[in-house]
């Protein structure tokens, strides 16, 4: 690894001049953005958990990747769709390399 020098006196100063300049002001992101996500999720209104939910109960098969290419979604939004199923009892826990239980 290759890197240039910097003495240990010239680390102090350059944090010394940082601190002169005052206290950080940080940006707040409004939580309640996030908060509306998490809600809609919560609460099924996303239009894809349906359909994901009638596939499963169509076709008796619920994972992620199943999801992902029948639903044309990346793998993340999948697996959150069949976590979800699987808080509210539609499926079965994951259990290695064996499908997922399907109760509806």
């Amino acid at each position: 690894i290759q890197g240039t020098y910097v003495s240990e006196d010239e680390v102090m100063a350059i944090v010394q001049h940082l601190r002169k300049l005052g206290v950080p002001s940080y940006i707040d992101i409004d939580e309640a953005i996030f908060e509306e996500d998490i809600e809609d999720d919560e609460t099924g209104d996303d239009e894809l958990f349906v359909e994901a939910l009638k596939i499963v109960e169509e076709t008796k098969k619920a994972s992620a990747s199943y999801l992902q290419r029948r639903l044309s979604i990346g793998y993340n939004r999948a697996a959150r769709i069949i976590e979800l199923m699987e808080e509210r009892g539609y499926v079965g826990p994951q259990q290695g390399s064996k499908p997922r239980e399907v109760f509806i």
